[in-house]
């Protein structure tokens, strides 16, 4: 990542290009360690397979709600279930500067 780009990500602006985003990176490498597939996501979510595509490749960023869903789905823990909706909100621009026991 650039100067700019984490500059653009310390003031809470949106990463520059999809490339840059927190959430497809952190949702393929869990799905990929479990070896689900996105049909078989987007099966389980009962939502169209262009849908669960858009959010591994950053296209869309789900809401919280469906976060837990795809958590559901994956089998994941409360920790990994977190690094979720924390990637989620970073690409949303949020800034989370809370300590670790928040």
């Amino acid at each position: 990542m650039t100067e700019e780009e984490r500059t653009r990500v310390r003031r809470g602006r949106k990463p520059a290009t999809e490339s840059d985003k927190a959430f497809p990176r952190v949702f393929r490498a869990m799905a990929d360690a479990r070896d689900v597939t996105q049909a078989s996501i987007s099966q389980a979510l009962g939502v169209n397979g262009t849908y669960v595509s858009h959010l591994a490749t950053g296209l869309k960023t789900p809401k919280p709600e469906t976060i837990d869903r795809l958590a559901e789905a994956l089998s994941l823990d409360e920790e990994e279930t977190r690094r979720l909706h924390t990637a989620a909100a970073v690409d949303l621009g949020f800034r989370l500067d809370l300590p670790d026991d928040f």
